[in-house]
C-alpha cells in the first residue's frame, strides 16, 4: 500500500516500507463511511423509526515512522504542505482512489538512532473516496462527412451532430456533473439549453443563445452557472434546480436539446465515481 497527501505546496508520500522515508504502521479510516439517522419513537411500537441517514466525515489516522537523520528540514517541509487542505492518494495493487483531506493533526515524536515515531489526522468533511482522475464523457460532436471545402447555400450542413450519450456511473453513490457547453460554429439558433437526464427524469434549463465561442458551464457539485468564466445565475431558468440534478447508480441517458438541429455544438460531462470505503 502507499498513501500520498498532495496540495499547491508539495506532497508527502508513505508507504509499508521500501526506500520511503515516511513508513506507515497503521491507518484507520478507510473502511466504509459511518452514517447517523433521525429516528422517531412511535408510541406502542417496538424499536423506531428512521426518517433519514447521512454520512458522516471520515476521520483517518495514520501512525508511521519517519526514518532521516537529522530530519528537522524535512519536517518544517512537512508542516508547510500539511497547513492546507490537499488530497489523499491511496493505492493498493491495481486498486487506487483519493479523497478530499483537511490536516488537523501532526504530531512528530522524538528522533531515535534515526527514526522518528509520528501521528497524523485528516478530516474528510465528503466521506466518500473517488477515482484518482475525474470522468470526462463527450456528449454533443460535429462529425464532418465532407472535408474538402466549398461554399453552399446557408441552411447545408455536411456533417451530422449526436446529442444523446449513456454515461455509467460506476460508483456505489448517486454523483453531480459539471456540464459543459461550447459553441463551436455560428450564434445558436435556439434560444434555450435543456439538458435531460431521461433516466432520472430531471431538467436544467439554460435561457441563453449562444454566440460563437461562447461557453456555458454547469457546476452541479458547487451549485455555479458560468458563461465564459464569469458567474450567471440570470441564465439559469427559475424552474430549474441545481440540487436536483444528479447521475444514478449505473447507467444515465443524458441528452441537449437547443430546440434547432442546426446549432453546432461541443458538450462534456465530468462527473467522478464515489466510493463508500478506499481499500479493504
Amino acid at each position: 500500500m502507499h498513501v500520498e497527501f498532495e496540495n499547491e505546496f508539495g506532497k508527502i508520500h508513505m508507504s509499508g516500507g521500501g526506500q520511503d522515508v515516511w513508513r506507515i504502521t497503521t491507518i484507520e479510516g478507510l473502511g466504509p463511511a459511518q452514517h447517523q439517522g433521525d429516528t422517531v419513537i412511535i408510541k406502542g411500537r417496538d424499536g423506531q423509526v428512521t426518517s433519514s441517514l447521512s454520512a458522516m466525515a471520515r476521520t483517518i489516522t495514520i501512525q508511521g515512522d519517519i526514518s532521516a537523520r537529522n530530519s528537522r528540514d524535512l519536517l518544517i517541509s512537512a508542516s508547510n504542505i500539511l497547513s492546507k487542505e490537499g488530497y489523499l492518494k491511496i493505492g493498493n495493487g491495481t486498486k487506487h482512489r483519493k479523497i478530499k483531506a483537511r490536516p488537523i493533526a501532526f504530531i512528530p515524536e522524538r528522533e531515535y538512532g534515526g527514526i522518528r515515531s509520528f501521528v497524523l489526522q485528516f478530516i474528510c468533511d465528503d466521506p466518500f473516496f473517488t477515482d484518482i482522475e475525474i470522468n470526462n464523457k463527450i456528449i454533443s460532436s460535429v462529425e464532418k462527412l465532407l472535408y474538402k471545402y466549398f461554399t453552399i447555400q446557408d441552411g447545408i450542413y455536411f456533417s451530422k451532430g449526436s446529442t444523446k450519450c449513456v454515461i455509467n456511473n460506476q460508483g456505489f453513490k448517486e454523483t453531480e456533473p459539471i456540464i459543459s457547453i461550447s459553441n463551436i460554429g455560428e450564434a445558436m439558433q435556439g434560444q434555450k439549453l435543456n439538458v435531460h437526464n431521461e433516466t432520472t427524469g430531471h431538467t436544467i434549463i439554460v435561457n441563453h443563445s449562444l454566440t460563437p465561442e461562447d461557453r456555458v458551464t454547469i457546476d452541479i457539485p458547487n451549485r455555479l452557472v458560468f458563461l465564459n468564466n464569469e458567474k450567471r445565475f440570470d441564465i439559469l431558468d427559475e424552474n430549474s434546480f441545481l440540487s436536483d440534478f444528479y447521475l444514478q447508480i449505473g447507467m444515465n441517458t443524458l441528452s441537449i436539446d437547443t430546440g434547432n438541429s442546426s446549432d453546432r455544438l461541443l458538450i462534456s460531462c465530468k462527473y467522478d465515481n464515489k466510493y463508500v470505503e478506499a481499500i479493504m
